[in-house]
Protein backbone atom coordinates (compact mmCIF):
# COMPACT_ATOMS: atom_id res chain seq x y z
CA UNK A 1 0.00 0.00 0.00
CA UNK A 2 1.30 3.45 -0.56
CA UNK A 3 2.10 5.80 1.94
CA UNK A 4 2.03 9.58 2.35
CA UNK A 5 4.66 11.39 2.69
CA UNK A 6 5.48 12.68 5.97
CA UNK A 7 6.20 16.54 5.92
CA UNK A 8 4.02 17.59 3.11
CA UNK A 9 1.85 20.24 3.66
CA UNK A 10 -1.36 18.77 3.33
CA UNK A 11 -3.34 22.62 3.06
CA UNK A 12 -0.99 23.55 0.26
CA UNK A 13 -1.89 20.50 -1.23
CA UNK A 14 -5.59 20.75 -0.63
CA UNK A 15 -5.76 24.37 -2.10
CA UNK A 16 -3.70 23.48 -5.34
CA UNK A 17 -6.44 20.29 -5.44
CA UNK A 18 -9.35 22.54 -5.21
CA UNK A 19 -7.50 24.75 -7.88
CA UNK A 20 -7.59 22.81 -10.09
CA UNK A 21 -10.85 21.93 -9.78
CA UNK A 22 -11.96 25.15 -11.37
CA UNK A 23 -12.36 25.40 -15.49
CA UNK A 24 -10.53 29.04 -14.93
CA UNK A 25 -7.36 27.29 -13.77
CA UNK A 26 -6.63 25.83 -17.55
CA UNK A 27 -5.50 27.70 -20.10
CA UNK A 28 -8.39 26.63 -22.74
CA UNK A 29 -10.96 27.57 -20.37
CA UNK A 30 -12.92 24.42 -20.41
CA UNK A 31 -16.93 24.60 -19.49
CA UNK A 32 -16.19 21.59 -16.96
CA UNK A 33 -13.45 19.83 -14.65
CA UNK A 34 -14.27 16.54 -13.81
CA UNK A 35 -11.86 15.21 -10.90
CA UNK A 36 -10.68 11.57 -10.70
CA UNK A 37 -8.57 9.82 -7.71
CA UNK A 38 -6.50 7.01 -8.75
CA UNK A 39 -3.76 5.29 -6.31
CA UNK A 40 -0.96 7.12 -7.34
CA UNK A 41 -2.54 10.68 -8.90
CA UNK A 42 -5.53 12.59 -9.28
CA UNK A 43 -6.41 13.40 -12.92
CA UNK A 44 -8.30 16.30 -14.01
CA UNK A 45 -10.33 16.23 -16.96
CA UNK A 46 -11.50 19.14 -19.26
CA UNK A 47 -12.98 19.22 -22.23
CA UNK A 48 -9.98 18.60 -24.81
CA UNK A 49 -7.38 17.32 -22.37
CA UNK A 50 -6.85 15.33 -19.10
CA UNK A 51 -3.90 16.37 -16.51
CA UNK A 52 -2.66 14.06 -14.27
CA UNK A 53 -0.98 15.21 -10.83
CA UNK A 54 1.10 12.64 -9.21
CA UNK A 55 0.72 11.57 -5.67
CA UNK A 56 3.31 12.86 -3.37
CA UNK A 57 3.55 8.67 -2.28
CA UNK A 58 6.15 6.39 -1.63
CA UNK A 59 5.00 2.18 -2.68
CA UNK A 60 7.56 -0.38 -2.70
CA UNK A 61 6.86 -0.81 -6.47
CA UNK A 62 7.61 3.19 -7.30
CA UNK A 63 8.83 6.34 -5.13
CA UNK A 64 7.11 9.62 -5.75
CA UNK A 65 8.31 11.35 -2.58
CA UNK A 66 10.09 14.12 -3.89
CA UNK A 67 9.31 16.67 -6.79
CA UNK A 68 12.07 15.49 -8.73
CA UNK A 69 11.38 11.63 -8.40
CA UNK A 70 7.32 12.83 -9.86
CA UNK A 71 8.58 14.78 -12.60
CA UNK A 72 11.22 11.66 -13.59
CA UNK A 73 7.92 9.62 -13.16
CA UNK A 74 5.60 11.78 -15.88
CA UNK A 75 8.47 12.08 -18.35
CA UNK A 76 8.58 8.07 -18.54
CA UNK A 77 4.94 7.56 -18.88
CA UNK A 78 4.53 10.32 -21.96
CA UNK A 79 7.67 8.58 -23.48
CA UNK A 80 6.87 4.79 -23.16
CA UNK A 81 2.83 5.87 -23.38
CA UNK A 82 3.67 8.21 -26.77
CA UNK A 83 4.10 4.95 -28.38
CA UNK A 84 1.23 4.02 -28.59
CA UNK A 85 -0.94 6.47 -28.05
CA UNK A 86 0.84 9.61 -29.34
CA UNK A 87 -2.02 11.71 -30.17
CA UNK A 88 -3.57 11.33 -26.60
CA UNK A 89 0.09 11.70 -24.00
CA UNK A 90 1.18 15.22 -25.72
CA UNK A 91 3.47 16.50 -22.88
CA UNK A 92 3.65 17.87 -19.70
CA UNK A 93 2.39 20.91 -18.33
CA UNK A 94 4.09 22.36 -15.22
CA UNK A 95 2.26 23.44 -12.15
CA UNK A 96 3.82 26.73 -10.90
CA UNK A 97 4.00 29.50 -8.72
CA UNK A 98 4.71 32.94 -10.02
CA UNK A 99 5.72 35.97 -8.57
CA UNK A 100 2.62 37.03 -7.02
CA UNK A 101 2.03 33.50 -5.70
CA UNK A 102 -1.00 32.74 -8.09
CA UNK A 103 -0.66 29.17 -9.27
CA UNK A 104 -0.57 28.89 -13.25
CA UNK A 105 -0.54 25.69 -15.30
CA UNK A 106 2.53 25.38 -17.92
CA UNK A 107 3.21 29.39 -16.82
CA UNK A 108 6.61 30.73 -15.21
CA UNK A 109 7.34 30.59 -12.26
CA UNK A 110 8.54 28.36 -9.15
CA UNK A 111 7.35 24.24 -10.21
CA UNK A 112 5.50 23.73 -7.10
CA UNK A 113 3.81 20.34 -7.86
CA UNK A 114 6.04 19.29 -4.90
CA UNK A 115 5.73 21.97 -1.73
Amino acid sequence: MAQPISGCDAAHLRARLIWLRDPAAYPDRPAAVIPVETSRSWVFLTDRFAYKLKKPIRHPLVDLSTLGARKANAKAEVRLNRRLASRIYLGIVELSEGPSGKLVLGGHGRAVIGW
